[in-house]
């Protein structure tokens, strides 16, 4: 009988092996066809290669690319893609990658730029569309950068028409999108920056949310990350719609780089510093004189973010002036000690949130309520941060359920997914929310009555009082599942 037993075990542990090669093979094939690696050995001519896919995730590595000891950090991130874990793959790179790539699913551009040698300039900035890491610098070299091709179509398309230029046609049914990564700050970092930040983009690349850019026109200038145009991890920036997208393009990064997460997670329960731009303010109230082609309304009032802090009562530990040597004046804050309203205008706040739930429901469910939520934003000028927050407390409704029906307080139900994603938006704003109407402005405001209701009077309190903030540990996220009554997550892939 004990023979027996073993020789099951035996087998079910080979066919969980077959199961994982399997996976990783279709992953490996999904990313062979999804994405096109597109080499610049010089960015200020127009000369490119494309890498031949098939021949790299069949074993074959030749031509100029492979050749080049400057591209090192790129040959590391294709193998990891292409290759198989024996070959430099790395299996859960691919794994979040094949995931990530499949929500849009069409191909996408990936430009690597050897620009160690030769520096970014205006000519090849106008010939590949990279972003420059510092613009008016002789020296400026290619930051990491991305875009979804149905955004990039319509803006090119709205400005051809708005200056009566031929339509220039569009390109979304065939790419998905493209990112631009440079060898220079890819060999400046490790190879974990490199693969983290492809995640990151790669997120980007899929996301066709509205970023509601023509709200913080202020005086002529676009206040989305304030004036300096620069966003910082642990920065609370005005456009809350860069905060989630952002915030959604961390969150796999999160998930995969479990080094991030513990930092992050860290400076949360430490209560460090969030920055939030002082110097300048914006100093009228109108958009001012703004190029007549661009889509324009009057600012949002989250552009003077830092006056309105101040004006709740907020008071900066210090100032600082970011980078260090420039004239951009930041003011820090403890991140657990401001109000949630702005506290979730930081996207690692979302991106914990995010992360959690995805670990604690399913990557799968997380990734099914960002498919449902781009589609609905998608040239919708709306809050993505309400409308992913209602899409994931949907995932997680029982069959046969409703909102209206788990109002009722005798619903029944004993383990409440659906309000896991409350639970973590109150936990990761420091239960600040003394009030349904201050929980209700951490979702902009737009987030359904009944969720805010069900969670206010049926899972506050279980919450709060299963995990106090007097001993933060990431097991709190844990115990806070297990008092909604989650004691696994899903198998849903």
């Amino acid at each position: 009988m004990k023979t027996k037993y073993i020789k099951l075990q035996v087998l079910l542990i080979l066919v969980g092996l077959f199961n994982i090669s399997m996976q990783s093979q279709n992953n490996r094939s999904t990313l062979k066809d999804k994405l096109r690696f597109v080499y610049v050995a010089n960015p200020n001519n127009s000369t490119s290669v494309t890498l031949d896919n098939t021949a790299i995730h069949g074993g074959t590595e030749t031509g100029s690319f492979w050749r080049n000891n400057n591209m090192r950090r790129g040959q590391a991130l294709v193998r990891a893609l292409l290759r198989d874990n024996a070959n430099g793959g790395d299996r859960t790179l691919q794994y979040f990658a094949a995931k990530i790539v499949k929500i849009i699913d069409k191909p996408i551009l990936v430009y690597l730029y050897d620009d160690v040698t030769n520096s970014i300039t205006t000519a090849a900035r106008n010939q590949w569309g990279m972003c420059p890491d510092n613009p008016g610098s002789p020296n400026a070299k290619a930051w990491p950068c991305a875009n979804n091709q149905s955004l990039a179509d319509d803006f090119a398309q709205n400005i051809a028409r708005c200056l009566g230029n031929p339509d220039p046609g569009r390109t979304d049914n065939n790419w998905g999108g493209y990112m631009h990564m440079g060898a220079h700050h890819m060999n400046a970092n490790q190879v974990a920056w490199t693969k983290g930040t492809f995640i990151h983009e790669l997120v980007h690349t899929q996301d066709i949310s509205d970023n509601r850019m023509h709200m913080f026109w202020v005086n002529g200038s676009n206040f989305r990350y304030g004036l300096d145009g620069t966003h910082y991890g642990i920065e609370a920036v005005p456009n809350l719609a860069m905060t989630y997208k952002e915030g959604i393009a961390n969150t796999i990064t999160l998930l995969y780089d479990n080094a991030k997460a513990t930092e992050m997670f860290t400076w949360f329960k430490d209560n460090e510093a969030l920055l939030v731009e002082i110097n300048p303010n914006p100093t009228n109230t109108g958009p001012g004189n703004v190029h007549r082609c661009l889509d324009v309304t009057h600012p949002s009032p989250d552009a003077w973010l830092y006056t309105q802090m101040r004006a709740a009562g907020h008071r900066e530990v210090r100032t600082v002036n970011v980078p260090r040597g420039s004239t951009n004046q930041y003011a820090i804050f403890r991140i657990r000690d401001v109000e949630p309203k702005f506290i979730i205008h930081n996207e690692y706040i979302l991106a914990l949130i995010f992360s959690e739930y995805a670990r604690h429901i399913s990557l799968g469910r997380f990734i099914t309520a960002l498919k449902r939520s781009n589609n609905q934003l998608f040239r919708v000028c709306a809050s993505g941060i309400a409308v992913l927050f209602e899409n994931m407390c949907n995932e997680g409704i029982p069959a046969g359920e409703t909102l209206g029906s788990l109002s009722q307080s005798q619903s029944g139900v004993t383990i409440k997914k659906y309000l896991l994603p409350l639970a973590y938006a109150d936990y990761f704003t420091g239960y600040r929310s003394q009030t349904k109407d201050d929980f209700k402005e951490i979702f902009e405001n737009a987030l359904p009555e009944g969720w805010i209701d069900l969670y206010w009077n049926t899972g506050k309190d279980t919450v709060r009082n299963a995990v106090p903030l007097n001993s933060i540990s990431q097991g709190n996220l844990t115990d806070i599942a297990i008092a909604l009554g989650i004691n696994q997550s899903d198998l849903n892939e």
